[in-house]
């Protein structure tokens, strides 16, 4: 690892907040480079347990002390991402004077966190978290198993959710869905233990809040490749969230839809508030701005995609991305100037 860093002469960063299941923070802090023969690599360089609070200044010195373990002089980092937090932004653009990039992958989880806190969504995903919770304990697992078994189900284990992970509400979501038919036979013959129970609308909900969620993670794993650039992907898997998110509620008595495979309202409310979630937080137009947009304009997969609201000509949108590139090797060059002469005094 190590070696492959010292044939790197510039590189980019990002580094975020993690909870284990424990519910012990950390922050890890990754490193982005090209190798001399044009392979994308990353490299973890540490996991740092949060014993403080994660002020910007805090987060700052920890980012220059992992650097400086790993001989990374801080002019060799073009950027950082990290995600919307303001002592994550504060901590790059203010501490660290680096641009600031926003992490397109911690978008889509914010706006997810958004409008899954919102009723009666927020109290399925508490009830589902007690169900799990329930067949955590030895005799009501192994009673689940054995109508598992006999309705030839998925025999996987119930696992709640951290509160951290959204994907980790998708998971419970899903094993709960395939394990349905069994955790209602078990909870039938057990009525009178007072057991968490759904109800048959919070089952329709999981059900079809499980394709949302789908969606949404099929588009985080996309985004969070290491070995391709993503950049180009920000552009046309957002467009295509938010066009798909931001349904409208079909009418109940339209005649051609049949009611049962309508979704349920809180569904289709949960899609329209990621949708508008994604839009607020700024991130789409903040891409726009650094280049991302115009990226997909040169990608082969995207290249006669129209991605502006204006019909501008290719040549146009590849003069400003050159432009761009331009300012900032520019700002670059100048700010590692601006740190060798500082060092020298």
């Amino acid at each position: 690892m190590k070696a492959k860093l010292d044939t790197i002469d510039f590189v980019s960063i990002s580094f975020d907040g993690w909870t284990s299941d424990a519910l012990q923070n950390s922050i890890a802090v990754l490193c982005h480079g090209i190798t001399p023969n044009w392979t994308l690599e990353t490299f973890l360089l540490d996991v740092v347990p949060v014993d403080e609070s994660e002020t910007a200044v805090h987060i700052a010195n920890m980012v220059r002390r992992v650097l400086k373990e790993w001989d990374i002089p801080l002019e060799a980092v073009v950027t950082a991402a990290t995600d919307g937090a303001p002592n994550m932004q504060c901590s790059v653009a203010k501490e660290l004077d680096l641009p600031w990039i926003y992490c397109a992958a911690h978008a889509i989880n914010r706006a997810v966190f958004n409008a899954l806190d919102a009723r009666p969504i927020k109290t399925v995903v508490k009830r589902s978290n007690a169900l799990c919770a329930l067949f955590h304990w030895p005799a009501a697992r192994r009673g689940l198993l054995k109508y598992q078994q006999q309705l030839g189900l998925s025999t996987k284990v119930l696992k709640a959710s951290c509160p951290t992970r959204w994907g980790s509400i998708k998971k419970m979501f899903k094993r709960l869905w395939d394990s349905r038919e069994a955790i209602i036979l078990y909870l039938a013959k057990h009525r009178g233990r007072r057991n968490p129970e759904l109800t048959d609308e919070q089952w329709q909900i999981i059900g079809d809040l499980l394709g949302a969620l789908r969606h949404l993670n099929e588009a985080t794993v996309e985004l969070s490749q290491q070995k391709v650039p993503t950049i180009g992907l920000i552009t046309p898997i957002f467009a295509n969230l938010l066009t798909g998110l931001g349904v409208q509620r079909r009418p109940a008595n339209e005649d051609d839809v049949d009611e049962e495979q309508q979704l349920h309202p809180a569904v289709v409310e949960f899609r329209e508030c990621c949708g508008r979630s994604a839009q607020s937080l700024g991130c789409v137009e903040s891409w726009h701005v650094n280049g991302a947009g115009d990226v997909c304009i040169s990608r082969p997969p995207h290249k006669k995609l129209r991605i502006c609201e204006r019909q501008r000509g290719t040549s146009e949108v590849l003069g400003r991305s050159h432009s761009k590139c331009d300012r900032v090797i520019g700002a670059h060059s100048a700010r590692t100037k601006k740190n060798v002469f500082q060092r020298e005094q």
